[in-house]
């Protein structure tokens, strides 16, 4: 019966040996792939401004203390992504608490550092954001594992908790086009009950406030119920509108019924 007992224990010892290994390679393959892969995708939010595709190539670059997000962004179709594309970064410090993401725009030839586009707090309240390609389309640069990088470049979004926006100079000169657009009018805030519960809060979950200058993304994520997150259930008609309204009033146009 010891031995019997014995060698159960061995078994279990080594099982547990071999599921370990396996998990470390696994682990070891993920990050490998993430640090090596560049996705291609069409994008869900982005669009023309006629309505057309954009197309974006995100790689990332894993760090001790600063990782490094690139996007290839084009809106004249896939082939741009070899020339005429913009190319931008977000590089974010995990070594601090809270994270701080610094926005940098580059010439896609050159590599030279350029002055922003736009105003990259628009969309990006909260560091780097979730990559989501348009429904009914594919994710290409890892082969048949292309969905599954996306996957844990998602979740090592998700993991940066709040990420502070950093303003950054240009050429040791501030900026003729803002991090943050819209000046102080925009710096309202959204309070409702629904958004703090991530929006503002702490802890691993937690993503800074948002503001009325997000309205882009705002609007976007609830016409499409992504937000809030799935557990904490959709939100109703009432709660969109409330929302939607307060975005609206007093600064920007009114934008018709929810739909």
């Amino acid at each position: 019966m010891k031995r019997f007992t014995e060698a159960l224990a061995h078994q279990a010892v080594l099982a547990s040996v071999v599921a370990l290994a396996l998990l470390l390679w696994a682990g070891a393959l993920a990050l490998w792939g993430i640090a090596t892969a560049s996705l291609t995708f069409e994008s869900w939010e982005s669009t023309t401004g006629s309505g057309g595709a954009v197309h974006n190539q995100v790689s990332y670059q894993p760090g001790w203390s600063v990782d490094t997000w690139t996007m290839k962004q084009s809106h004249t179709g896939k082939l741009g992504l070899e020339s005429g594309f913009d190319r931008v970064a977000i590089q974010v410090d995990h070594s601090v608490e809270p994270a701080q993401a610094r926005y940098f725009q580059f010439d896609s030839t050159s590599g030279k550092e350029l002055e922003y586009r736009t105003s990259c707090a628009l969309c990006h309240a909260n560091g780097p954001r979730v990559l989501r390609p348009a429904p009914q389309t594919s994710v290409e640069g890892a082969g048949v594992l292309s969905r599954w990088v996306m996957l844990l470049m998602n979740l090592r979004i998700k993991l940066y908790g709040t990420v502070q926006n950093v303003v950054t100079p240009l050429g040791g000169r501030s900026r003729s086009v803002p991090l943050n657009w819209g000046g102080a009018a925009y710096d309202e805030e959204l309070q409702h009950e629904r958004c703090v519960a991530c929006h503002g809060s702490s802890g691993l979950a937690s993503r800074s406030p948002l503001q009325k200058r997000h309205f882009m993304p705002i609007s976007f994520m609830l016409k499409n119920e992504l937000m809030p997150l799935g557990f904490h259930g959709a939100l109703s008609e009432s709660e969109k509108q409330e929302i939607l309204s307060w975005l609206r009033s007093p600064f920007l146009p009114k934008q018709g019924k929810f739909n």
